[in-house]
């Protein structure tokens, strides 16, 4: 599996502005259906701003702590395959500081749209019954892919 970090918008909109609750909602449901798209390609994705700004974590409202969770995410680029950029929503400053960030360390960014298709995804999983969590089959994957990331990380850094 590709290893690859998810840009999309979250808590800022396109102009810079800052998203009112109603687009952060929408905002997660796209991240999610591009969370989605990335593991039907076989892809392995993270989303940064999916796991900081969750309640305990890191105030994305706050200055200082969102700057915190944007180098937190970059400092995931070295691993990464490709910075893929979904952009159906726009693309916010944040978005833009993330691509620059990538662009700078050499690792490919690849624009994509999800289309209609997310909407249908959204709507589709809203009014699907709750399934039960189950565990993954085996630790395997995870466990490739945390060696891929170490290797890559020891190989950039004696370069």
């Amino acid at each position: 599996m590709k290893l690859v970090i998810i840009e999309s918008p979250y808590g800022r909109n396109p102009d810079g502005s800052v998203a009112d609750a109603a687009t952060i909602e929408r905002n997660v449901r796209y991240l999610r259906a591009c969370m989605a798209d990335c593991l039907r390609r076989d892809e392995a994705p993270i989303a940064s701003h999916s796991m900081y700004t969750q309640p305990g974590v890191l105030d994305d409202t706050k200055p200082g702590e969102r700057r915190k969770g944007m180098l937190a995410g970059w400092a995931w680029h070295e691993c990464a395959d490709e910075i893929v950029v979904y952009t159906d929503l726009g693309v916010t400053p944040g978005m833009h500081e993330g691509i620059a960030h990538a662009a700078g360390m050499g690792t490919p960014v690849i624009n994509r749209k999800g289309g209609a298709k997310w909407r249908r995804q959204v709507t589709a999983a809203r009014s699907a019954s709750p399934s039960a969590a189950s565990a993954p089959p085996s630790g395997e994957p995870l466990g490739r892919a945390a060696g891929a990331m170490r290797r890559r990380s020891r190989s950039s850094s004696s370069s």
